[in-house]
């Protein structure tokens, strides 16, 4: 099986400093916010060299890991689910997620959140 790391969206990281939904959450080393700055908001392969900074993220809950089974490839059939909060299609769909992982990739839209990618400065396109 391989190893992949997935970055949660709600958490962002400046300096060695997390933050969850733009709240200053907890400071981590050196190479964990390096490690953490270098991952894309998708699944990441993860080389096993530096299980050390793995479990420091691990333990902020800012990352998830996960192992795909053999024969799943990342160029399976997509599934988008679309959902209306962060939380929705886990909770409303959890069991035929995980059961659908198995043969297609899930890809999950989130309508209404925090948008990781923004910054606070920025003007928003609605007022």
């Amino acid at each position: 099986m391989q190893n992949y790391i997935l970055k949660l969206p709600h958490y962002t990281c400046c300096e060695n400093q997390l933050y969850l939904l733009g709240k200053r959450c907890c400071k981590i080393s050196d190479g964990a916010a390096s490690f953490y700055r270098s991952l894309h908001y998708q699944l990441n392969y993860v080389n096993t060299s530096a299980p050390e900074i793995i479990g420091e993220l691990l333990q902020t809950q800012a990352v998830m890991t996960c192992k795909l089974p053999p024969g799943h490839h990342l160029d399976a059939p997509l599934i988008l689910v679309v959902s209306p909060h962060l939380d929705d299609a886990v909770f409303s769909i959890g069991g035929l997620l995980t059961r659908l992982a198995a043969r297609y990739r899930l890809h999950i839209f989130t309508l209404f959140s925090t948008d990781p990618y923004s910054k606070e400065d920025e003007v928003d396109p609605l007022s």
